[in-house]
C-alpha cells in the first residue's frame, strides 16, 4: 500500500471539491445572500414571537415578586430602605432579563438586513461591471466596422453584418434596394400628409386616411364610408345621451390626433338648441370627389375630409344644457 500516493490523491480531492466549492460559492454569492436574509427575517419573525411569550413571563415574574416585595413591607418583615432595595433589584434584573430575550431576535433581523444590502450591492456592482463590458465591445465593434467601410467599401460592411453569402449578393442587393423605396414611399406619404393638414383653411376639418389609427388595410372603398358612417351614429348616440360631446371625442372615435380647439367646443342640446346633430359633411362631398374615392385601386390611396359641424364653444354651456 503505498501511502504517500493515497494521501496525495485525498488532498488533490479535497482541493479540487474545495476549488468547486469556492467557485460556485463566489458566482451565486447574491442569489445566496437575498436568500440568507429572506430566510433570516422568517426566522426573525419566529423568534420575536418566541420572545414575546418569554417576556410576558418575565413580566408577570416581576409582578409577583413586586407584590411579595409589598406585602414584606405591609406585615413589618421588611423595612423602607430594604423595600426599595429590593424594588431597583426587581427592575434591573427584568430589563436584563428582557435584554437577554429579545437580543438574537434584534441581531438575527440586524443580519437579515446586512445579508440582503450585501446581496443587492453585488448585482448592482456585477450590473454596472457588465454594461462597462458591452460598453467596451460596442465600442471595439464599431470601431471594427469603420476600419471594414474604410477599407472595403459600405456594400461588403452590409453583406458581412447581414450574413449574405456571395451566393445570394444580387437578390439581396435586389430585397434591399425595393426595402430602400418602400420606406422612402412612406416617409414622402407621411411628409405630404402632414403638408396637408397644416395647410386646411377649414379649422373643423380633417383628413381621414391610413395614417388613422382607426384605419385598416384590408378595407375597401366602401367599408371605410361604412365605418365613418357608423361613428357617425355613435358620436349622435353620445350627444343624445349625454347631452354634449367636445369635437377632441370625436376625433378619437376616428383615431386622428386631438387639437387644442377641439378641447373646448363641440355640440350641445339646450333648449334653444334642441335639434343639433353631428355631421362629418359625407353627405355633401362633391359626385366627382366621391367616385374618384370609389374608383380607387388601393386603400392607401383614399384621403377622405372630413368637415365636422360642431356648435362653437361648448366647454362654458354644459351648466345650461335641457334636462
Amino acid at each position: 500500500m503505498n501511502l504517500p500516493v493515497i494521501f496525495t490523491r485525498i488532498g488533490n480531492a479535497v482541493t479540487k471539491a474545495a476549488g468547486g466549492s469556492s467557485l460556485f460559492l463566489k458566482a451565486h454569492a447574491p442569489e445566496i445572500l437575498v436568500g440568507g436574509g429572506v430566510a433570516g427575517f422568517a426566522l426573525t419573525i419566529v423568534g420575536a414571537c418566541k420572545a414575546t411569550n418569554k417576556a410576558r413571563d418575565i413580566l408577570d415574574t416581576k409582578d409577583e415578586c413586586i407584590n411579595e416585595n409589598d406585602e414584606c413591607l405591609a406585615s413589618g418583615a421588611l423595612t423602607e430602605a430594604e423595600h426599595d432595595a429590593n424594588l431597583q433589584m426587581i427592575q434591573r434584573n427584568t430589563r436584563r432579563e428582557l435584554i437577554k430575550t429579545y437580543t438574537p431576535v434584534a441581531t438575527g433581523a440586524l443580519v437579515s438586513v446586512i445579508l440582503v444590502l450585501g446581496g443587492y450591492r453585488m448585482i448592482n456592482g456585477r450590473l454596472v461591471k457588465t454594461a462597462a463590458a458591452y460598453k467596451i465591445l460596442e465600442d471595439g465593434f464599431g470601431r471594427y466596422r469603420e476600419n471594414v467601410r474604410d477599407e472595403f467599401g459600405e456594400e461588403t460592411d452590409w453583406r458581412m453584418l447581414n450574413t449574405v453569402r456571395p451566393e445570394r449578393l444580387e437578390a439581396a442587393n435586389a430585397e434591399r434596394e425595393a426595402n430602400r423605396e418602400i420606406e422612402a414611399d412612406k416617409k414622402r406619404k407621411k411628409k405630404n400628409h402632414e403638408k396637408r393638414r397644416t395647410s386646411h383653411e377649414e379649422i373643423y376639418s380633417q383628413i381621414f386616411d391610413q395614417y388613422s389609427d382607426r384605419w385598416r388595410r384590408s378595407w375597401t372603398p366602401d367599408q371605410v364610408f361604412g365605418y365613418l358612417r357608423q361613428k357617425q351614429r355613435e358620436a349622435n348616440d353620445m350627444l343624445r345621451i349625454r347631452k354634449h360631446i367636445f369635437l377632441n371625442e370625436v376625433y378619437d372615435l376616428l383615431g386622428l390626433d386631438r387639437t387644442e380647439t377641439g378641447a373646448v367646443v363641440g355640440w350641445i342640446l339646450t333648449k334653444n338648441n334642441p335639434d343639433t346633430f353631428v355631421d362629418f359633411g359625407l353627405d355633401g362631398m362633391p359626385e366627382a370627389k366621391l367616385r374618384e374615392i370609389l374608383a380607387a385601386e388601393r386603400n392607401e390611396d383614399i384621403q377622405i375630409k372630413l368637415h365636422f359641424n360642431p356648435d362653437g364653444l361648448i366647454y362654458n354651456m354644459i351648466d345650461k344644457m335641457r334636462a
